[in-house]
């Protein structure tokens, strides 16, 4: 009787680990419209098939929100069993609405409960058991890039403030944090507040 579970436990497990990649993705993306945020499931699969291709060691996202792109990829990098990446957010009403002067995007950022809205990140982290591949950065990106080495980052997901001002700034530090041979993601760079920071990149 024993050995007839260890047998059907072994079968199970190899079953399960024996799961494609399409399928796996299929299913990650199959949940990701329960996470509030921005990120359609086209981006999250083209993040997760980014991931599962070049196998990066350090990922970094500047802006977080409720994780609706961290959850790709860090579903990713649990697929592939290699890598974190470091969620960077302030979750701080203040940072949000900093140097934003568009009145309707005052409002909106101005409206949300962001202590409400981290500790709903971490329970979604805690829930897709994702806590091995995601690590928390509660700062501004300023302060979260201090931590990381120049040239140490292998990707690289903006999608933080878009007002001038600071994705701008996102994507100079950015641009010195990344590898040679690094990727780097920028959100909604076809918007009139992101031009000047995609012309950067050029």
């Amino acid at each position: 009787m024993f050995h007839k579970f260890i047998a059907l436990f072994l079968v199970s497990f190899i079953t399960l680990q024996a799961s494609t990649w399409e399928e796996y993705k299929e299913d990650t993306l199959k949940n990701h419209h329960k996470i509030p945020g921005w990120c359609k499931r086209e981006k999250a699969e083209k993040l997760m098939n980014l991931i599962h291709d070049t196998r990066p060691k350090v990922s970094v996202e500047i802006g977080v929100y409720r994780g609706s792109s961290t959850y790709p990829i860090a579903k990713a990098l649990q697929y592939i069993r290699r890598g974190v990446i470091y969620a960077v957010d302030p979750w701080d009403k203040d940072e949000s609405l900093k140097f934003e002067a568009d009145e309707a995007n005052r409002e909106c950022w101005g409206n949300i409960d962001y202590e409400k809205t981290y500790k709903k990140f971490l329970k979604m982290v805690k829930k897709n058991k994702l806590k091995s591949y995601c690590k928390v950065l509660r700062a501004t990106s300023e302060k979260a890039f201090a931590q990381f080495r120049d040239g140490s980052v292998d990707f690289i997901h903006i999608d933080g403030n878009h007002n001038e001002e600071s994705c701008t700034k996102d994507v100079e530090m950015s641009l010195k944090k990344l590898k040679k041979g690094g990727y780097l993601l920028f959100d909604d760079a076809n918007w009139h507040q992101t031009k000047k920071a995609v012309d950067y990149l050029k």
